[in-house]
């Protein structure tokens, strides 16, 4: 191994200018060779040399203030619903469902006459807003090709909760006109101050705030970035290959649970972190970081990242607010050594500055990290009986800690209800909630001790409650699919509304994979289902399957 030791710097004004910071790096510096390096011993499976410096000492002692994992609330008794509306409430959805009926009622008054055939709209309200999200849940849990599908006998196995909740054109209908920001109030696009999230500013704020209200995560941060993929026209995606387009979100997460804690859309406009200080003359990386970590500043907290958001004016920065960190760092980025450029396989070379360690290992793969957390230590790992390797701590520090919130990607991703033709802003709020899901399923599993539930049958809880239904895979006839079996039933025609002839499809005619309108419907039936008279009225109202 070889090391290199930069003596103190003066605390001189030029020592924040990036030429002093240059200077200080390539200064004199004397190599100590692997003969003169003492490694671990041999008998031990696991060791680690310990050579602290003194200023790295003070730092940690400085920086040893951080609080425990905590709740801010009193979890006793709680059911997963519960977890579940400590982010999105009823309130949340009640605001929803105003913003719902306030866009269709001004699409219907722009529209006027020209509805394209549209059906009358019905205002929804909290119950039924409630039922579309365990249903819109429920899809990513259960996969088919198109949202029509879940309603259709062609593609079993065929799930009842979906026919007995919403019918199909009244859930493709509020999909439609869900909304969740009042369109007036929104600044043309060539105003300074656009936003290009006006449509889902509220359900950021909202969680945004959430997220930090119910839990305060451990010391190990992990910034981590998710990719939407989105083919259709938005004006910030970004495109990773020619065929791939991405919608990015960063978030700050705990690392041993992946519990979001903070999260940014990127937009590619720097105004819109508004929480950020820092100057112009830190990149966009850096601002997204100092705005994801800002509430955690001088607290102790120990942030890993990758080359994206890692630079050095940033981690710099991050240790003069008492935030220590760590990541991986192109040599292309201004500062670095280059001195870190020429190895051997399995040689680790180190170089100080400071508060910065910069430390080079070359292994299966060339890997490059600076960090202001470790000092040069290293850990023995044995390989075989008769072979050794000898990799830095923070390199095993930094794959163990960022380990911990990839499992938490690959934990959500099987379960986001994407489907074709969802509007980008949509589609970003199903993401959204899901990560809600997500922080409550952590929460629950931090707070319960025994028989705790896995990730899918939380989910599956949440839904149950959501839609009101005893069970959610249902095998027999819904309740409500049993009263079209007693009472009393006349048919009638369909209201007329703005067609002259209004007609829909038969459901009996549909269950049999037969194309057919009618005029006719039964209304005394919670579905109101559109029947042909005579055969498929007398079909649906007697026998249990049709």
């Amino acid at each position: 191994m070889a090391k290199s030791q930069m003596p103190a710097a003066d605390t001189s004004s030029e020592g924040d200018s990036d030429e002093y910071i240059l200077d200080q790096w390539h200064r004199k510096f004397s190599y100590v060779s692997s003969e003169e390096y003492e490694p671990p011993s041999k008998k031990r499976k696991h060791g680690h040399v310990m050579k602290l410096h003194n200023d790295v000492e003070e730092t940690n002692t400085n920086c040893s203030n951080v609080s425990q994992k905590t709740f801010r609330v009193n979890t006793d008794g709680f059911l997963p619903i519960d977890y579940f509306q400590l982010f999105l409430d009823d309130e949340f959805f009640d605001n929803v469902v105003k913003l719902t009926n306030l866009y269709a009622a001004q699409y219907f008054l722009e529209q006027g006459e020209k509805q394209d055939g549209c059906p009358e709209w019905i205002p929804t309200n909290l119950s039924e807003m409630r039922k579309f999200w365990g249903l819109t849940l429920n899809v990513g849990i259960t996969r088919k090709p198109s949202i029509k599908c879940y309603w259709s006998a062609k593609h079993p196995p065929t799930n009842p909760i979906f026919l007995s909740t919403i019918g199909l054109n009244r859930f493709l209908q509020l999909q439609k006109f869900l909304h969740y920001n009042d369109n007036t109030l929104a600044l043309p696009p060539d105003h300074p101050q656009f936003d290009d999230l006006f449509k889902v500013r509220p359900v950021l704020d909202h969680l945004l705030k959430r997220f930090q209200e119910v839990y305060i995560p451990g010391q190990n941060l992990v910034v981590d970035r998710s990719l939407l993929s989105y083919k259709g026209c938005l004006i910030f995606k970004e495109y990773f290959t020619k065929k791939e387009k991405f919608c990015k979100l960063h978030r700050l997460c705990e690392s041993s649970t992946g519990y979001t804690y903070r999260f940014r859309v990127c937009t590619k406009k720097v105004s819109a972190l508004s929480s950020s200080t820092l100057s112009s003359d830190f990149g966009i990386s850096e601002q997204i970081v100092d705005d994801l970590v800002h509430p955690l500043y001088n607290q102790g907290y120990h942030l890993y990242m990758n080359h994206i958001y890692c630079s050095l004016p940033l981690f710099r920065l991050l240790h003069t607010k008492g935030t220590l960190a760590c990541g991986t760092i192109h040599p292309s980025k201004k500062g670095f050594p280059r001195e870190l450029m020429k190895q051997m396989k399995g040689e680790t070379i180190l170089q100080r500055c400071e508060e910065l360690l910069a430390v080079r290992y070359k292994g299966s793969k060339d890997l490059i990290l600076l960090t202001t957390i470790h000092d040069e230590s290293t850990l023995a790992f044995t390989m075989t009986e008769e072979q050794n390797v000898t990799k830095p701590k923070c390199l095993s520090d930094y794959n163990y800690y960022m380990a911990g919130v990839e499992r938490s990607g690959q934990m959500l991703e099987p379960f986001i209800a994407y489907h074709k033709g969802m509007v980008w802003y949509k589609r970003l709020v199903v993401y959204l909630v899901e990560l809600a899901m997500l922080n409550a399923y952590v929460v629950y599993h931090q707070t319960t001790a025994e028989n705790r539930f896995s990730f899918l049958k939380f989910q599956e809880s949440v839904i149950k409650s959501l839609l009101n239904n005893e069970q959610l895979n249902v095998t027999e006839t819904e309740p409500k699919v049993e009263e079209r079996l007693v009472g009393r039933h006349f048919p009638e025609m369909m209201p007329s509304n703005r067609k002259a002839h209004p007609a829909r499809k038969c459901q009996v005619c549909s269950r049999h994979g037969r194309q057919r309108n009618t005029r006719y419907y039964c209304p005394d039936c919670p579905l109101k289902p559109a029947l042909c008279l005579l055969t498929c009225f007398r079909t649906y109202h007697t026998k249990e399957t049709f």
